[in-house]
């Protein structure tokens, strides 16, 4: 029985993964009606502390944690902090999915500079969306199976995501910022510094 939980696991995560590649990648590839301005997802975006992110991450505050706490006061605090993980992830799928759009939005209005950022602007949020997928997968793997307070099992570390986050996720995010910022440059809108704070 066991040997065939394994086998499905080796089987279902690279069929899951794979599956949200492809549909991150292509969900966009319509042809809008018009090219969506800053003006229209602006407020649609949600604020991500990155600093918070890494915070959570940290291994000199969850040692902190760890030997401060009693293993039942510690398990309630990981709890919480997986919680605000699982809330900073979705956050960046979601603005990873709007910005998506945007450059989808761009991909076709006959100026070449407009649509390769428009392009990059879907390359950089597949990345971006690919990362989320991977780090909610073990959170909530956390969240329903390692956080219980089940006899002889240690309380999961969010120090174990923090290769994911810091080399993976956390770069990809600030460059979808990034492409989306000179997209604003570029259609010299205003809307630049209220882009930042909302990403």
């Amino acid at each position: 029985m066991a040997d065939f939980l394994i086998i499905a696991f080796a089987l279902v995560v690279p069929l899951a993964v794979l599956f949200i590649y492809l549909y991150a990648s292509t969900e966009n590839l319509r042809k809008p009606d018009a090219p969506m301005g800053m003006e229209d997802i602006v407020p649609f975006l949600l604020p991500v502390k990155i600093e918070a992110l890494e915070h959570l991450t940290d291994h000199l505050e969850e040692e902190y944690l760890h030997w401060r706490y009693t293993k039942t006061k510690f398990r309630s605090v990981q709890q919480r902090r997986v919680r605000e993980s699982i809330e900073y992830l979705w956050r960046m799928d979601r603005n990873a999915k709007i910005l998506q759009q945007l450059g989808s939005s761009h991909l076709h209005t006959g100026n070449p500079l407009m649509e390769a950022l428009g392009n990059d602007l879907i390359t950089a949020g597949v990345n971006v969306r690919l990362y989320v997928f991977l780090g909610l997968a073990r959170l909530y793997f956390w969240k329903a199976v390692g956080l219980r307070p089940w006899p002889f099992v240690s309380v999961p570390r969010l120090t174990n995501l923090a290769n994911l986050l810091n080399s993976d996720l956390i770069p990809a995010y600030e460059c979808l910022k990034e492409k989306a910022q000179q997209l604003a440059l570029l259609k010299s809108c205003s809307f630049g510094d209220a882009l930042s704070q909302n990403l």
